[in-house]
């Protein structure tokens, strides 16, 4: 188990100045809290293999202009598209600042579930495709993409009253 406050550096990833290199795959557990970027999410997804629960709770997603994914780059306080994609851990907890989760962030991973802050007001396309067991959508979500859930293992979910907008092709 980790617990780690990590600062996001400009062109390096702060999560490597906490764990050793060679930890990385010993990493079971992972809490962290301070700022993160790009080059830490390419951290968790590709150097922890064994990673199963990630709380980031306590954590910040800051804006970095490295790529963690063609194309796409860590915004302020959202979770990205692709972000999570075809991920190892099991169970995460959000940044209580997140505001938006993007088009397929977490689609084929191995999420079973995810605790989703207060403050995410929109879920994106396919985002939790292929994955998930359990989900709470919290009251300050108003728009869902379409395909968000399709092919999870949920038994059933409720959508709250302040979801405005469910899209669907």
């Amino acid at each position: 188990d980790y617990d780690v406050n990590v600062t996001a550096r400009p062109a390096t990833s702060g999560l490597l100045s906490e764990i050793k290199a060679a930890d990385l795959n010993k990493v079971l557990k992972l809490k962290i809290s301070g700022t993160i970027n790009s080059y830490d999410i390419i951290v968790l997804k590709q150097k922890m293999p064994n990673l199963f629960y990630l709380d980031l709770t306590d954590a910040r997603i800051v804006a970095c202009d490295y790529e963690y994914y063609t194309g796409y780059k860590t915004q302020y306080d959202v979770v990205g598209a692709y972000m999570f994609e075809r991920s190892t851990f099991a169970e995460i907890k959000l940044p209580k600042t997140t505001k938006n989760i993007g088009d397929f962030a977490f689609q084929s991973s191995n999420l079973t579930s995810v605790t989703i802050p207060n403050s995410v007001t929109s879920i994106g396309r396919a985002a939790f495709r292929y994955c998930l067991k359990s989900v709470t959508i919290p009251n300050s979500v108003t728009s869902i993409g379409d395909y968000a859930f399709q092919g999870s293992y949920l038994t059933s979910v409720t959508i709250p009253n302040s979801v405005t907008s469910i899209a669907s092709d």
